[in-house]
């Protein structure tokens, strides 16, 4: 006769992971980290559309 294999380990669920905090010093949240993100996507394209004009 077989051994019975262990049976498979449910996998956690995915929204728990969602309530743990960041590991950024600074953003204790991950609405503060999306907002940081976007923010510096924008300054980082305000920037982009500055250069050609001081390049010149």
């Amino acid at each position: 006769m077989r051994p019975t294999q262990p049976s498979a380990a449910v996998p956690p669920d995915p929204a728990t992971g969602a309530e743990e905090p960041p590991g950024i010093p600074g953003l204790r949240s991950w609405r503060r980290v999306y907002a940081a993100v976007i923010l510096g996507f924008l300054a980082g394209l305000a920037l982009l559309s500055l250069l050609p004009r001081l390049a010149s």
